[in-house]
């Protein structure tokens, strides 16, 4: 059985993007750079082929390349990878997860199933067939009902983490009562918030650190010295990190909120990251889009600094 105190995943790890060339294939010198880029900036781990990485989409083998190259880089540093192996195929999902299992991954984590009509007892199955596969690996299973639509119970996500090899889940929902009530029965679980603009308050109910997409993308050294800053009791000064990063995402999420994955790979191209804004299937950003980023970001001071060019292409 893993012995859940031993295990030393929290902090922040962002929910990195999947670099593309314009094969569609993963591009692995971008890659490289971004997961360098992202370590530079203090962050404490990456969670690699997630929603933000279009995980669903990409296929079979890039998702392997995906998670080789980034925990080949973070062995370097000596950080935290988890794995995100869902896939609406739960063999494929298993499969996955045992790649990420040889290749030496901190942690596999997976969104529940949530096609079709799937009940609690169908998930429980599911986080217990992967925990056993990937054992002595622990497992981050995944509360988001905005997408699975199935509203868990403190019971319930008790019940999830009472699975031997489930070590915690990443939460991303806005009642903070409920995750207060898991923290207090389980005081040993490993749990992530999922929602930047709240990082704070999350931490203050029982989060250990977030795991973010928007956070993690647009400004990740901002959500990793608020997350150290909480940890040290600092909370002026997380609270303070907290509003800069909740206006540049009002500022952001409003006009482009259709295409936020297009936005986060724009900005890494013009900080210099990322080669091309390719997406696997979801639309790029059109002409018009990418004048109006633009400006938004010379209007933003803590993105504008950032920048070492608005004038690269983003698309091949």
């Amino acid at each position: 059985m893993i012995h859940k105190m031993s295990l030393t995943l929290n902090g922040f790890l962002p929910a990195i993007v999947t670099p593309l060339n314009a094969k569609g294939d993963v591009d692995v010198p971008s890659l490289e750079r971004l997961v360098r880029y992202m370590f530079e900036q203090g962050v404490d781990g990456l969670y690699v082929g997630g929603n933000t990485g279009e995980g669903y989409v990409l296929d079979v083998a890039n998702r392997k390349v995906l998670v080789e190259v980034c925990i080949a880089e973070a062995a370097k540093a000596g950080k935290a990878i988890i794995a995100h192996v869902g896939h609406p195929r739960q063999s494929v999902a298993l499969e996955l997860a045992m790649h990420a299992k040889i290749y030496g991954a901190t942690a596999v984590s997976s969104m529940p199933p949530f096609i079709g009509a799937v009940t609690f007892a169908m998930v429980v199955s599911f986080y217990r067939e992967l925990a056993a596969a990937v054992a002595p690996v622990p497992v981050i299973a995944y509360h988001i009902p905005t997408i699975t639509k199935m509203q868990m119970t403190t019971a319930e996500l008790c019940m999830l983490l009472d699975i031997d090899g489930v070590v915690g889940f990443k939460y991303t929902d806005v009642d903070l009562y409920k995750l207060e009530r898991t923290r207090a029965a389980r005081p040993d679980a490993i749990i992530f918030h999922g929602m930047s603009t709240v990082q704070v308050p999350a931490m203050l109910f029982g989060a250990c650190g977030g795991i973010t997409g928007g956070g993690g993308n647009i400004a990740p050294k901002v959500m990793s010295d608020l997350v150290a800053a909480v940890k040290a009791g600092n909370i002026v000064e997380a609270m303070r990190l907290q509003r800069a990063f909740n206006a540049v995402q009002e500022a952001l999420y409003g006009p482009f909120s259709s295409k936020m994955v297009a936005t986060f790979k724009a900005i890494l191209v013009w900080q210099g990251v990322l080669t091309t804004g390719m997406m696997v299937q979801d639309p790029h950003l059109t002409t018009a889009e990418i004048v109006d980023l633009r400006a938004a970001l010379l209007a933003i001071p803590a993105i504008k600094e950032t920048l070492s060019t608005l004038d690269s292409p983003l698309y091949p």
